[in-house]
Formats: C-alpha cells, sequence, structure tokens
C-alpha cells in the first residue's frame, strides 16, 4: 500500500506487513536519500515523481518566411517527444535542447512531451508569422506629356508595397534616391526625355518609365543688326543707303551702281593632293578677284554646277583620274576667268585587293623641339607585307618636305626622324607616311612650333596674328579668317561678322565668314597671367555690281533646304471606324519617311537615322541596307540633287504584348552637308496609338469569324466595304423575307418550278424558283 502524505511529510509504503522488509521511500519533487532504522527498518530511495517541463522560442515572433529557435529542458525525464510544428520537430527528441525551425511561412504550435517511470509532463509554445509582404507595383507619369522647345513637365509616381525607389536616364537631377512617392520638375527641355524608377521591397521590385515628348526648335534671327533680331526668320533690315561717291546712285538706295567696267576676273583652282590612292579622297580650293559668280564642270561627286567665287569642295572617294574645271564671271564687262585641274588616281580597280594588306599609320606627337631641330615619330604596320614609311613636313598643310624613306618589315613598329634647319618661333605641320604593295597611306597631321633662338625668360606676354585668305572680296562673297598665338591661354573675339564674336581658342584656328555684303573688322583679344595682345584684321567688301546698259541676272547661290515628312500605315485590313494610326498588338506597319530638296544646289552626305519604339520588331525595309544598332536604323543615301526627293521605308511588327492605349513613337532625323559645306539636320515624329478592337479580313470569309462578321455588319460598319459584303447582305433579307413568309403563312410549303426563258439569240435557260 502508499499512503497518502502532506507537504514535507514522509509517505512510504512496504512489501508486506512483516517487519524485516524494505521500505520504498518518497519524498515531493526531490529524491533524498534516506537511510534508518526507525523500528528496524531500513530505508531506501526507489524513484520520484516529473512535476516539471519547460519549452520557448527565441524569437517567439518573425517575419514572412523568417526562422525561430525552439529552446527546451525538463525534470527528472528520461525521454521526450516532440509533435506538431514543422521542419522534422516531430519525433523523439532529449530532455533538454534546441531546434532550429528553418523558414516559416505560418503560423506554428510546437508540443513536447517528456517523462520517466512515474509519469509525464507536456509544454508547447507558439511562434507567430507575419501575413507575406506583397511585391511593389508603381506607376508614373508627365504633365504634359509633350512640351514646346525649351518647356519643362512635371513627373508624378506612386508606388504600393514599396520600401525604397531608384531613379534613373532623365535630367535635371532626376536620377538618384527618391520617395516611394513624390512630383519632380523636370527644368526646361530641348530634347525627348525618358524618365525611369524602380520601387523595391525585400520581395522584389517593380519598373516604370514615361517620356516627355520636346517639339522642335522654332528659329530666330540672329543677326543683331536686323530689324527683328531674335524674330521669326527671315531677317528684315532697315532700307540700306550706297555711301560709294563714285556710285551713279550715291545716297540712292542698295546696291550701289557704277558706269565704269570692272576689272577682268581671275580664278585660281587647287587641290590639297593632286595625287591620290584609289578610292582616297581630297579637297578642291578656288578663289577668285572681280567675280560676281562661278560655274564649275567635270569632276564628280556634285562638283558641277554653281559655285561661290571662293571656297572648298569634298572630292569623296575617288576610283578614277577626275579633272575639275571652274570658270569665273564678272556681270559688268560679260568677261570670264577659268581654271582647271587634275587628280591622279596611283591605283587602278583591277588591284581593288590591295585593301586588305595596306600599311596602317599614325602620327605621333613631336619630341625633342627646339628653335631649329625636331623629332617626328609615328607607328606604321605593314599588315603582312614589306613596308616603307618616311614622315612629310613643311609650315603650312602643303607639306612641302619629307624625310628619307625607310624599310620597317611587315611588322608593327614605332619609328622617327629627325630633322633640323627649322627656322625658329614657327609652326611645322608632318604626318606620318607609309607605302607597300597594297599602296600608300596618310596618317593625321599634326603640328608643333619651333622655340625662340632669343632667350628671354623675363617677357612671356602673349601674342595673336590674324589674317584673312582675302581681304578684297566681290559683294556676297566669303572668306576663311585665321589665327595665331603664342603664349596665350584664352582668346576672345569681337566685331566680325555672325558668330565671329565670343570666346576663341588659343589656335591655329579659322572662322568660316559666310557671305559679306558690307566691309567686316575682325578682331580678336588673347590673353595669359602675365598681359594681354589684340590684333585684327580687316576684309573690305566691293559694292554690287550692276550694269546700266545691259543688266544680266546675277547666277543664284546654291542653298538646299530639305523638306521631310513621314507616316505609319497598317499593312493589313482594319475595322472601318479607325484610323491608319491605330494598329493592333500583332499587327504589320509600313513606316514611310520622305524627303524632298526644294533649294538650288545639291547636298551631300545625306543620311536618315530612323529611332523605332521599343514595342514594334523590325522585319525590313526599302533600301535594305541600313546600318541596324538595336532600334536604330541608319541609312547612308549619298547626295540628293536640287529639287530631288526619295523614300525610306520600314516594315515592323507591333509586339503581341503591347498594351492598349500605348503611343508607338517614330523619330526620323536626317542629316546633310549644305552647298555651303555646312551641316544640317532636320527631323520628324509620327505617332501610332495601339488599339484592340478586332479587324475583319478583307475580300473573304472565316467560318470561325461569324461573331466578328455580325458585329461589323450590324454594328458600327453596317455597310459593307467591298462585293463579297453587298452579297452577303442581299442573301440575309432574302432568307429574312422567306422566314417572315414562311411564319405568317404556317401552312404554305416550299416549293420550285421551272421558268424557260427564250433570248433574241435563240438559246433557252431554265430557272428553278
Amino acid at each position: 500500500m502508499q499512503p497518502s502524505y502532506n507537504l514535507d511529510k514522509i509517505r512510504f509504503s512496504t512489501d508486506s506487513a512483516t517487519w524485516g522488509k524494505a521500505v520504498n521511500l518518497y519524498c515531493d519533487g526531490k529524491v533524498k536519500n534516506f537511510e534508518s532504522d526507525l523500528h528496524g527498518f531500513t530505508g531506501k530511495v526507489l524513484g520520484t515523481n516529473l512535476y516539471n517541463v519547460s519549452i520557448s522560442a527565441n524569437p517567439p515572433s518573425v517575419d514572412y518566411n523568417g526562422s525561430s529557435a525552439i529552446y527546451w529542458d525538463s525534470d527528472y525525464a528520461t525521454s521526450c517527444i516532440g509533435s506538431g510544428g514543422i521542419n522534422g520537430w516531430s519525433g523523439s527528441k532529449g530532455t533538454s535542447g534546441n531546434f532550429y525551425t528553418e523558414n516559416l511561412t505560418h503560423t506554428t504550435t510546437y508540443y513536447i512531451t517528456c517523462s520517466n517511470s512515474r509519469g509525464s509532463a507536456n509544454g508547447s509554445v507558439i511562434i507567430n508569422v507575419e501575413n507575406q509582404v506583397q511585391n511593389p507595383t508603381i506607376s508614373i507619369s508627365a504633365n504634359p506629356s509633350s512640351v514646346s522647345y525649351n518647356g519643362s513637365s512635371t513627373i508624378t509616381w506612386n508606388s504600393s508595397n514599396a520600401t525604397l525607389c531608384n531613379a534613373s536616364g532623365g535630367t535635371n537631377g532626376w536620377a538618384g534616391t527618391k520617395n516611394t512617392s513624390g512630383t519632380f520638375y523636370t527644368g526646361n527641355l530641348t530634347t525627348a526625355v525618358t524618365y525611369y524608377i524602380t520601387c523595391s521591397n525585400n520581395t522584389g521590385s517593380a519598373n516604370g518609365s514615361v517620356m516627355v515628348f520636346v517639339g522642335n526648335q522654332v528659329q530666330t534671327c540672329q543677326d543683331t543688326s536686323a530689324i527683328n533680331y531674335g524674330g521669326s526668320l527671315p531677317c528684315h533690315y532697315y532700307q540700306q543707303i550706297c555711301q560709294d561717291t563714285s556710285a551713279i546712285n550715291y545716297g540712292g538706295t542698295l546696291p550701289c551702281r557704277y558706269q565704269n567696267f570692272d576689272p577682268a576676273p581671275t580664278v585660281s583652282l587647287r587641290a590639297d593632293d593632286t595625287s591620290i590612292d584609289f578610292e582616297d579622297s581630297t579637297q578642291i580650293r578656288w578663289d577668285s578677284d572681280n567675280a560676281t559668280y562661278c560655274n564649275a564642270s567635270g569632276g564628280t561627286n556634285g562638283w558641277a554646277g554653281t559655285k561661290n567665287t571662293s571656297g572648298t569642295f569634298y572630292t569623296g572617294s575617288l576610283t578614277s583620274d577626275r579633272t575639275y574645271k571652274i570658270t569665273c564671271y564678272n556681270n559688268n564687262n560679260n568677261n570670264s576667268a577659268n581654271d582647271s585641274i587634275t587628280i591622279r588616281i596611283n591605283d587602278d580597280n583591277d588591284n581593288y585587293n590591295y585593301n586588305y594588306n595596306r600599311p596602317e599609320v599614325t602620327t605621333r606627337s613631336a619630341t625633342n623641339i627646339s628653335a631649329g631641330n625636331a623629332t617626328l615619330n609615328g607607328q606604321v604596320y605593314g599588315n603582312g607585307s614589306s613596308t616603307r614609311a618616311w614622315f612629310e613636313y613643311g609650315t603650312n598643310n602643303n607639306l612641302t618636305y619629307s624625310t628619307s624613306k625607310t624599310s620597317y618589315g611587315s611588322g608593327s613598329t614605332n619609328y622617327n626622324k629627325n630633322i633640323s634647319g627649322l627656322i625658329s618661333n614657327t609652326t611645322y605641320y608632318f604626318r606620318a607616311v607609309a607605302e607597300n604593295s597594297g599602296g600608300t597611306v596618310y596618317g593625321s597631321i599634326f603640328y608643333f612650333n619651333t622655340e625662340n633662338t632669343f632667350v628671354n625668360v623675363v617677357n612671356n606676354q602673349p601674342t595673336v596674328v590674324i589674317s584673312a585668305d582675302s581681304t578684297n572680296l566681290a559683294y556676297n562673297s566669303a572668306t576663311n579668317i585665321r589665327w595665331f598665338t603664342t603664349n596665350a591661354s584664352s582668346c576672345f573675339a569681337s566685331g566680325g561678322s555672325l558668330g565671329w564674336a565670343g570666346v576663341k581658342n588659343i589656335g591655329p584656328g579659322s572662322f568660316y565668314t559666310g557671305q559679306l555684303t558690307t566691309s567686316r573688322t575682325y578682331t580678336i583679344t588673347c590673353t595669359n597671367g602675365v598681359g594681354t595682345s589684340t590684333d585684327s584684321a580687316t576684309v573690305n567688301v566691293r559694292g554690287q555690281v550692276v550694269t546700266t546698259p545691259k543688266i544680266s541676272p546675277p547666277k543664284p547661290t546654291p542653298t538646299s533646304l530639305v523638306l521631310i515628312t513621314s507616316s505609319v500605315d497598317r499593312n493589313q485590313p482594319i475595322v472601318p471606324t479607325l484610323d491608319n494610326t491605330r494598329p493592333h498588338p500583332g499587327d504589320e506597319i509600313n513606316y514611310t519617311v520622305t524627303y524632298q530638296n526644294i533649294g538650288t544646289g545639291a547636298i551631300t552626305g545625306l543620311t536618315l537615322r530612323i529611332d523605332l519604339p521599343s514595342e514594334v520588331n523590325y522585319l525590313f525595309s526599302t533600301p535594305n541596307n541600313p546600318v541596324k544598332s538595336g532600334n536604330t536604323l541608319i541609312f547612308n543615301l549619298g547626295t540628293l540633287k536640287a529639287n530631288g526627293q526619295g523614300a525610306v521605308t520600314a516594315k515592323v511588327r507591333v509586339q503581341n504584348n503591347v498594351s492598349a492605349g500605348i503611343n508607338l513613337n517614330f523619330l526620323a532625323v536626317l542629316s546633310y552637308i549644305d552647298p555651303s559645306n555646312f551641316p544640317q539636320s532636320v527631323n520628324a515624329n509620327v505617332f501610332a496609338q495601339v488599339w484592340s478592337e478586332p479587324t475583319v479580313p478583307d475580300q473573304s470569309i472565316n467560318t470561325n469569324e461569324n461573331t466578328s462578321l455580325g458585329a461589323n455588319v450590324f454594328g458600327a460598319g453596317f455597310l459593307p466595304t467591298n462585293l463579297f459584303g453587298w452579297l452577303l447582305l442581299i442573301i440575309l433579307i432574302f432568307l429574312l423575307i422567306l422566314i417572315g413568309k414562311y411564319l405568317l403563312n404556317p401552312e404554305q410549303s416550299f416549293s420550285s418550278r421551272a421558268i424557260t426563258q427564250d433570248h433574241p439569240v435563240g438559246k433557252k435557260t431554265s430557272t428553278t424558283e
């Protein structure tokens, strides 16, 4: 028997009531050794009851997909078993220990039961798991989305579930960390700009972008002497008076008119290089005196035609000998002068393969420069063939001197030549030259300044020298202003013609005056930390020549004015209520760019760049040889004569995943060199909006598209647009009449009868009703 006992009291039991048997002794919660001979009994500890097991989690709450650790301990247990939980918790456990939960996605309870031979105890702990954080979203917009040139817009963005946003692209400080929502002022914009933003949290990220379109710049009059300076082109001027006392209309309205005849005109034609390799090029230059206009003939690549009284012309690639001729006229005395020059080609087309083994040569900066000596440096690569190299040099770009030619083998070699006998304080120009069996090649032209032979460590004053290629011009002619400095750190120009005034480089430099109608003085001032130097050059412009007895119309100065337009056209049927600028996803679009030169002179170097929207895929184009980079196509179109025109068409397909309402922006930029040898460019934009209405096949019917057909017959497109549609409508009306007739008189059955008709030609035909 086991008698009960109160706290702190002993309880015991015996195997029998006989003295001398062992007594089983227990104590509350704790095992105590008990030895006693009380009443002849011997105490013996048999065991203890289990009263406690503890379990905890650290941390008790975690984020979605977070983890925690379980810790447990027990008193007097001999074994423990886990249940519930996840990731391997259930099963046998030690009487104490810890357990890593791994990633948790929902709230979980972990149970444990520990026991010994006298009983068991239970424990549990709950780990709370936060709800899953959703992926972020972002929306971004611009207001307005299209602005005029130099206009501005406001970018607005909003995100959800995001903790961080970062901006890129854009302009005027857009890029960088951003709040999860906000606005941004773009500042003044001169080109179309795309603003990108990425927002994220610990589960993912979302991207957004918006483009602000910018209109073309409005051209304004920039001539400060014009009445409408700063206004719209063309420039307007006050009526000017002839100030030449020798003119017959002195004091009258310009131009001045004279009775005496001008001297006979002269013209000089020259080339930078009169002997070049196959497919090389050079520059043609000419100057004239007492001429009012010039005509060119011969040559190639747009040389022939009306020319200014002075100028330059780039020959382009030449493959055979060419003779360039020019004749200049004087309207006042009907006299003329002419000159010509022939460019010789060293190689012929039969040796075309020389391109594969022509040498490569590079000009390097000169070293060891003194008052009379210098070392010219270069690098030559023989490209597999034995190659000779040398240097050409001189005090101008004509490079009238050359060093000895030296063989450098077929590989790559750095080489140099020492030159002496140079003039002190002089600018020298030079270039590296190499030749082998494949041909002759020329490096870039470099220059250096020889030192001054006078040693003067005190006077570091800057100097500047300015000159004009021609200081006596005919009315409406042009020339080049050139300047050279020493010891200068900066230069500033004043006076002159449009574009001359302002900061200038320390040179050597040059400036094209443009066509002049009055005399102009070009002044330049150069400075350094010691002092200032100023020089000027005056270009005198003679009065306009007008003959009293016979006035011949002056030859027009060649001009160019290029117009460019573009359009998009879906290349498959459309719903009649839609226009051609609303394609569907998957549609093919013909994007056409047309261009026309409505000027009087040819333009050269014509290049068309097409920027396709990212939502379309390029298929092919006409012409079919563009240079392609991503969604940018570049077409080299060569020369466009006066009143010439052309077109380029690109076929693209709208991507299938493009959302309805997206605007597709097609941009075309046309670049060219005008007759005055100045680069110009024009551009055009056209938009197409992606549409989602169904399309109807043209000239055919598909039995699987009856629903679409019905929508067009009875919907917005009720009237048919082709012969098949009219036939279908007539049949439908006929069937409706028969059905109505049958419904009104159901007892009448349908029957057929034959009708025979006699035709005038004596034949009979039968029809069935």
